[in-house]
């Protein structure tokens, strides 16, 4: 009997599990997470900040390349501020699209980055630096 109680113990934790992967997260949470990943990145933990980005990302920029492109460009080594949030479609996959602008004005750069929930949090999806 202790077993079979158990059993579905466990059983019933999976379910409620997977039933809130699907789940997209607060909006809210979409900027908390770019200005963590800007933030790691600009403090040169690039390791950390790939482990914040989702398996597309990763598949499509590969590791390396992302190593040069966040120690290359000098807009993401500064402060940036968030200059812009809103929904976007791509295809027909909701993202968050996030527009930041660095402190500095003599900069010339802004970045975009679109966040995709992923196993329930937000997580980078595609980081661009844009010249102005």
């Amino acid at each position: 009997m202790t077993r079979s109680v158990s059993h579905r113990v466990r059983l019933w934790v999976g379910i409620l599990a997977l039933a809130g992967c699907g789940r997209t997260p607060p909006a809210d949470d979409a900027g908390k997470a770019a200005d963590a990943f800007l933030e790691t990145v600009r403090t040169g933990k690039v390791d950390a900040a790939w482990e914040s980005t989702t398996a597309e990302f990763k598949s499509s920029e590969g590791r390396e390349s992302f190593r040069r492109v966040v120690t290359k460009e000098a807009v993401l080594k500064k402060p940036l501020k968030r200059s812009s949030q809103e929904p976007v479609t791509i295809g027909q996959l909701e993202r968050l699209e996030l527009m930041y602008q660095p402190e500095d004005t003599s900069l010339k750069s802004s970045v975009k980055l679109l966040l995709a929930a992923d196993g329930g949090e937000w997580k980078v999806d595609s980081l661009s630096v844009e010249k102005r």
